[in-house]
């Protein structure tokens, strides 16, 4: 791309920019400078190890999504919640499954959102009850992955219908995945070093690197983000 190879050269009236920094412009660029597949494409070929996508202030005001930004604050309350649970040396019964789908849009682990957890396939699968909270009656499971790419899996049921769930990945397998989420919906909206967002229908999926330096990623319903108790709105 001519772009590219001007902003990354010295002119008479600049220096030359770092990729990174010619990177940030033609990702701001997109859908207005430059054509967005094109500049989408271009960017996952050139772009270097570790480079992350820039939060543009200006446009996340204009297209501001409420589900995302709830989501977060999920991610942040549940993990402060059970992340004695939520981690590789945590022993839980092992498990036959050894396949995840993470582009299932519907739900999650084959379950669709609202789904109850009293059916014959997830009582077959023997996941461990790791909490009941009192205040919204709901449900937190948790079971061994056979999966390569995930370690623990953990089950959310909010009132006894499964609305949110998590995977514990493999650290040699986290750039694969979110590659494949990539793939599928996009790149992420990034929200700091610790979090980026997925914007996937009917969901927003939350990768979030934890206190103890392992990736978690959280499948969130819309209906988890509009309903999800916090503290403050416990009685």
């Amino acid at each position: 791309m001519f772009m590219m190879h001007a902003l990354t050269s010295n002119r008479q009236y600049k220096e030359k920019w770092a990729t990174d920094r010619a990177l940030n412009i033609i990702y701001r660029g997109r859908g207005t400078e430059f054509d967005q597949e094109i500049a989408d494409v271009f960017i996952e070929h050139m772009r270097p190890e570790g480079w992350m996508p820039p939060v543009d202030e200006s446009q996340n005001k204009e297209r501001k999504d409420p589900n995302a930004d709830k989501a977060v604050r999920i991610v942040r309350d549940f993990y402060s919640r059970y992340k004695e649970y939520i981690r590789p040396d945590y022993q839980l019964p092992c498990s036959a499954i050894d396949t995840i789908d993470f582009g299932f849009g519907l739900g999650f682990m084959g379950y669709d959102w609202g789904e109850t957890f009293n059916n014959d396939k997830f009582l077959e699968d023997k996941p461990m009850i790791l909490s009941y909270e009192k205040d919204s009656k709901s449900l937190v499971f948790g079971q061994k992955s056979a999966a390569k790419e995930v370690d623990s899996i953990f089950y959310y049921f909010f009132k006894g219908f499964v609305n949110m769930g998590v995977y514990l990945l493999e650290p040699s397998w986290e750039k694969e995945v979110h590659d494949m989420l990539e793939e599928k919906y996009g790149l992420p909206q990034v929200v700091d070093n610790t979090i980026s967002i997925y914007i996937a229908r009917k969901m927003r999926i939350v990768s979030y690197r934890s206190s103890n330096d392992s990736t978690l990623l959280f499948y969130i319903s819309d209906y988890m983000c509009t309903n999800y108790l916090f503290d403050e709105q416990k009685k």
